[in-house]
């Protein structure tokens, strides 16, 4: 269905999906193929992680198939996109340039970590200062204080 856009609205050259939790926004699957020049020729671009070479050193033995996340690497230049699967470059949101990510065809696909901060709202648990709910079944054995 994300793969659609592209032919959904032909004269964008940028699709914004959204934005991550550091705050960039994410973009595919087609884009500009001059980072610089947001009129360049769209084309999807390429992850630069490839699959490992040999067998597992550690966790599952075996030859690297691209079954786990472990089984790639990412190699500087090796595609158009840096270690976050972004780049930087204008956007039709943000014209004189921004960095964003980059949803691809290939391993990682989306970003698998940030380039920012994420913003404190996207940490997992309770606010600060207050306890998780205690679950039920354990609710017997709580201290009477």
């Amino acid at each position: 269905m994300l793969w659609k856009l592209a032919s959904a609205a032909p004269d964008s050259p940028l699709h914004l999906l959204g934005y991550a939790a550091d705050g960039f926004p994410i973009y595919g699957p087609e884009c500009p193929g001059d980072p610089t020049d947001l009129k360049s020729k769209t084309r999807r671009l390429r992850s630069s992680y490839r699959l490992r070479l040999g067998k597992r050193k550690d966790g599952p033995k075996g030859r690297v198939d691209g079954m786990f996340v472990e089984d790639f690497e990412y190699v500087p230049e090796h595609g158009d996109l840096d270690e976050c699967n972004g780049r930087i470059g204008p956007t039709p949101e943000f014209p004189d340039g921004t960095y964003y990510y980059v949803v691809t065809d290939e391993f990682p696909f989306v970003p698998r970590f940030f380039r920012g901060t994420p913003d404190p709202s996207f940490r997992h648990g309770p606010p600060p200062g207050v306890s998780p709910p205690l679950p039920s079944e354990l609710k017997k054995y709580q201290s009477k204080e």
